[in-house]
């Protein structure tokens, strides 16, 4: 298992996943994952208290070309690379199968209805689901997750918000919830709202999602040139000066 920045990512391939997952909801077992992308794993970098609350996450997968580069030349560790959006798709079909509630946060209002009504529209239809958008106060968010009670949450909100949500939930005591599978999905929300904003297949295939993203949001130029350029040169600094061990 590779260790980038302090943080553990999971050697575990995309059926693997998918069979835990589904194990986790046929048995109402806990599983919070985390795709751990550039962004987020120079945010741990740079903060440890960040790079503590990913490490609580019970799984940690490889969301974006990088990583799974990272992992190979630095560490001869082949990663399959599993990204957030699929991946949220998979857990959906998951849902309308075995009749799993859904319970999507973060976004503006306008986005998060959009995107329930998008999942809503997928052809695996999810039976049952709702969502909390725009500004919010954290306790209020939580209890009205706890009376939905979902099986599956989805928090948008970015890194490190999305994890430090679904950590502070996870931690506070009083609250009853039966919440299985638990994901921070970051932009994957905002592909649902507006499906051309996701890169064309060709693109994802070459792993220049990013350059589709800029391309269609140039506001995003600093966080693409941290994915692109800061985080590989970090990778090398770090795993010279031996500061990152298996």
């Amino acid at each position: 298992m590779p260790n980038l920045f302090g943080v553990p990512i999971s050697h575990i391939s995309k059926n693997a996943l998918h069979k835990r997952i589904e194990e986790a909801l046929i048995h109402s077992s806990p599983l919070w994952i985390v795709t751990a992308n550039p962004e987020i794993l120079l945010k741990a970098y740079r903060d440890n208290a960040y790079q503590s609350i990913l490490n609580q996450a019970d799984v940690i997968v490889a969301d974006g070309v990088g990583v799974v580069l990272a992992a190979r030349l630095l560490y001869g560790i082949r990663l399959e690379r599993i990204t957030g959006a699929d991946l949220a798709e998979d857990i959906l079909r998951l849902a309308s199968q075995y009749q799993k509630k859904v319970f999507i946060l973060g976004g503006s209002d306008e986005v998060n209805r959009k995107a329930i009504r998008k999942v809503f529209s997928f052809k695996f239809q999810v039976s049952s689901i709702n969502g909390l958008g725009g500004s919010f106060i954290e306790t209020e968010a939580m209890e009205q997750i706890a009376e939905y009670q979902p099986d599956m949450l989805f928090v948008a909100l970015g890194a490190p918000r999305q994890e430090q949500f679904i950590y502070h939930l996870l931690k506070t005591k009083n609250l009853k919830l039966k919440t299985t599978l638990m994901m921070g999905i970051g932009g994957t929300i905002d592909f649902w709202a507006r499906p051309k904003l996701r890169a064309p297949n060709l693109f994802r295939r070459m792993g220049l999602e990013w350059l589709w993203r800029l391309l269609r949001q140039p506001w995003r130029f600093p966080r693409i040139m941290n994915a692109v350029i800061i985080f590989p040169l970090i990778c090398l600094y770090d795993f010279f000066n031996k500061k990152t061990l298996l």
